[in-house]
Formats: structure tokens, C-alpha cells, sequence
């Protein structure tokens, strides 16, 4: 259990730039379960407990391809919005890029409260 809960704090300590990282760890979680039902075959546990955690595998493995495939289709769609606003998708970042959004926005709400001048 303490295992689960520092994966748990080491995924919620990244930000977003590292998911890469952090589906990698979950993939190595997937090989030592994948390891560990082997273990448990080999220590003849029953046959219920091993079709549950080959069945839990399977669908996890699916459920990891799975987010490695939408990982590269938003970081694909998100190269095409950097090159849409004329920015460098190698050394634009997603955090850098939004940032510049919240920016204006933040200014904007300034100077729309600011009273304007007359000449």
C-alpha cells in the first residue's frame, strides 16, 4: 500500500510536461504486476485469483496503450496550435504557451477596469 501512495504523490508532483514520465512509471508498475502474477503461479495460488489478476492485466495494458495514443494525438494537435500562432513547437512548452493566454487575459481585465482618459 505505501508503494501505490508514493506513486500516487510522485504522479501528482509532476506537472503536465512530464506526463511521458509518469505513464513510464505506470508501465514499470505493469511489469512488476505482470512479474508478480508470475510469482504468484508459481507459488500455486489458486487458479481463481490468477485468471482475476491476468484478466486485471490485460485490461490495464489496453487501458496504458491507451493513453500513450491520446497523449501523442494532444501533443501532435498541440504542435499544430503552436505553429497556428507562429511560435517554435521545439521551444515552446504547453505551460509557456498558456501562460501567455492567461497573461493578456489578466491584463486585459486590468485595463478594462482602468477609467479612460480623454485627450
Amino acid at each position: 500500500m505505501n508503494e501505490l501512495l508514493c506513486f500516487y504523490e510522485t504522479c501528482n508532483s509532476k506537472n503536465d510536461s512530464d506526463f511521458p514520465f509518469q505513464l513510464n512509471i505506470v508501465s514499470v508498475f505493469a511489469r512488476i504486476t505482470i512479474t508478480c502474477s508470475l510469482r504468484l503461479q508459481a507459488c500455486m495460488y489458486s487458479s481463481y485469483s490468477l485468471t482475476w489478476m491476468k484478466h486485471f492485466i490485460s485490461h490495464a495494458s489496453d487501458e496504458v496503450q491507451g493513453l500513450f495514443s491520446l497523449h501523442a494525438s494532444a501533443v501532435e494537435e498541440f504542435h499544430h496550435v503552436v505553429q497556428y500562432f507562429g511560435e517554435n513547437t521545439k521551444d515552446m512548452t504547453s505551460v509557456e504557451f498558456f501562460s501567455i493566454f492567461g497573461e493578456f487575459l489578466i491584463k486585459f481585465e486590468v485595463g478594462r477596469s482602468e477609467p479612460v482618459e480623454s485627450a
